[in-house]
């Protein structure tokens, strides 16, 4: 008798009783609609410009990159060190502000593209030089940067190093105990 209740078990499980999905009517202008399988849809690459075409090929877009930043560096070192024309005082004063405000500019860049590469530029230093180099893909703006750095750079370097100096003067009195 055990094995009359099995074999019927069997035949009532075999004979068609799965369930199924039920199919949902589609609309004769509509396509039917593939169940999921399980894989992810590839994701494409990340534009740098969403939205915008380029509108000229790489190898131009360098080269036009280096021509600006020939230009603005010949013209800011001509002007620095060369004598072609008269630098006046105020280039070496407003210098440091320039090049902080372009450093400034470079570490909202880098919080837009992702903010773990802000808060590298904003706490390591050189990382914001790094990162406008190698990682952003602005090489029009890396000409202009650059190309202002070869006229400021020393100056920004001598203002920022004298600041400092300062800045640790004021803080040995003050762990001293002198004002």
């Amino acid at each position: 008798m055990t094995d009359d209740r099995q074999s019927a078990s069997s035949a009532q499980r075999g004979s068609g009783l799965r369930l199924q999905r039920p199919t949902v009517p589609v609309a004769a202008d509509e396509k039917p609609t593939q169940p999921a399988t399980g894989k992810a849809k590839p994701t494409p690459p990340r534009k740098i410009n969403p939205g915008r075409e380029q509108s000229i090929s790489p190898w131009r877009s360098t080269v036009c990159a280096w021509l600006l930043f020939i230009v603005i560096g010949v013209g800011m070192a001509a002007g620095r060190y060369g004598g072609w024309y008269a630098w006046p005082p105020q280039f070496t004063a407003y210098g440091p502000c320039v090049a902080i405000g372009l450093h400034l500019v470079i570490i909202g860049l880098a919080f837009d593209d992702d903010w773990f590469a802000g808060a590298l530029c904003l706490f390591v230093p050189g990382y914001s030089l790094y990162w406008l180099c190698a990682r952003s893909g602005r090489a029009f703006f890396m000409a202009v940067v650059f190309g202002l750095l070869v006229g400021i750079g020393e100056d920004t370097w001598w203002a920022l190093t004298d600041w400092w100096q300062q800045l640790s003067v004021l803080i040995e009195r003050s762990l001293a105990g002198q004002r």
